[in-house]
C-alpha cells in the first residue's frame, strides 16, 4: 500500500507491507524525515534518519508504553519504488 499525504501543506508518504507477523512500513514526514521499520503484536522496530528524530521519538514512546527499539540508519529506502507505482493509462 503506498498513500500520499497532505497535512497542514506537508507532503508525506506511507508505504505499508502487512505480512501475517508483523507489518513492515515505511514512512517520510517533513519534520522527522525518512523512517522504516515493523510493527508486531509485542514491538516496534524502526530506524530514523536523523539523531533529533530518534531522541524525540524514544521520548515520545515511553510515554505511551510502547515496546520500542529505534535506532539510526542513514541508508533508509522506501518499500517500494515510485517508478513501479504508475499506472499505464495508454497500455
Amino acid at each position: 500500500i503506498h498513500l500520499p499525504l497532505k497535512q497542514k501543506n506537508n507532503l508525506n508518504i506511507l508505504q505499508i507491507k502487512p505480512d501475517l507477523n508483523y507489518t513492515e512500513f515505511y514512512c517520510a514526514f517533513e519534520n522527522l524525515g525518512p523512517m522504516i521499520g515493523t510493527l508486531s503484536k509485542n514491538t516496534l522496530n524502526l530506524e530514523v534518519y536523523f539523531n533529533k528524530t530518534q531522541y524525540f521519538l524514544i521520548k515520545q514512546l515511553k510515554k505511551s508504553g510502547i515496546v520500542s527499539n529505534i535506532s539510526i540508519n542513514k541508508q533508509i529506502e522506501p518499500l517500494f519504488s515510485f517508478d513501479k507505482l504508475m499506472l499505464d493509462l495508454k497500455g
